[in-house]
């Protein structure tokens, strides 16, 4: 598939058929592939990710996930500054997808304690997110794509940038066949943990900005969007009818009355 200029000058000069340095997420999923930091021509650090040796039944690979995420984020929903840059590329002796992610200086991951966020300024951030709808943009954009795997390790903060939340690892979105009623089904950083709060964010109602923004996005708009970004006909059809869901139980009762996961008193899509 095409890259854009930003994406080409991410995976020039990085050696994608170099010997794997350290064994990836050797997990009950069957990653036996390897992923390596190196540097590209321009020398920043990037993180080269190997699709699982699982076959999803989409066909397509996590690569391919990573990619679509990180395009549909930035040119639908108008929040890809909120992750770091990937480009899917194949390696160049086996054909294998492989997904190139930017490097994101001076990250962290949330500290926690017990029940709650043990560093003051990752519960601000996370707390300016919420105040002004951000958060809940974020949760809508995971459940439109389908992403049931944000926890806590799958976000980080960059305190010192100008943008100091970012998502990252999306090799696991796109699955609309799971319902959110698992401890997954949400984002780690709106439940109790990360809120210090015993009613955590994802059962409140949805943020008024939030709300109104996503009333603004076209279902057929998406479906063009994954598609152009090498979505399956399938999968950018389960992403849009969620995205006409939410809206029409909006249209319904209002934000006030629902959360970011639609009304509590729903079987969700």
């Amino acid at each position: 598939m095409d890259l854009s200029p930003e994406q080409q000058k991410l995976v020039t000069g990085v050696d994608i058929g170099r010997k794997y340095s350290r064994p990836y997420g050797a997990r009950a999923d069957n990653i036996t592939k390897a992923a390596f930091w190196t540097k590209n021509a321009e020398g920043k650090s990037v993180y080269v990710k190997p699709s699982s040796e699982m076959d999803h039944e989409d066909g397509m690979s996590q690569a391919r996930r990573e990619h679509l995420y990180h395009g549909v984020a930035n040119d639908f929903f108008g929040l890809g500054h909120y992750l770091p840059r990937v480009a899917m590329v194949k390696h160049p002796h086996n054909g294998d997808e492989m997904a190139v992610v930017e490097g994101i200086p001076g990250f962290q991951h949330m500290e926690k304690l017990g029940n709650s966020v043990e560093n003051d300024t990752h519960a601000q951030i996370l707390a300016d997110h919420h105040n002004n709808g951000e958060l809940d943009k974020l949760a809508l954009m995971n459940r439109v794509l389908g992403n049931n795997d944000r926890h806590a390790g799958n976000f980080v903060f960059t305190p010192h940038a100008e943008h100091k939340l970012r998502l990252i690892d999306h090799g696991e979105t796109m699955d609309h066949d799971n319902k959110y009623d698992s401890p997954h089904g949400y984002p780690a950083y709106m439940g109790r943990l990360a809120t210090r709060v015993n009613n955590p964010l994802h059962e409140k109602p949805m943020h008024s900005e939030a709300a109104a923004w996503v009333k603004t996005l076209n279902p057929m708009d998406l479906h063009a969007t994954m598609i152009k970004h090498g979505s399956t006909p399938d999968v950018a059809a389960k992403a849009a009818h969620r995205l006409g869901f939410i809206q029409g139980r909006l249209d319904k009762g209002g934000a006030r009355k629902h959360t970011v996961f639609g009304h509590p008193k729903d079987d969700y899509q």
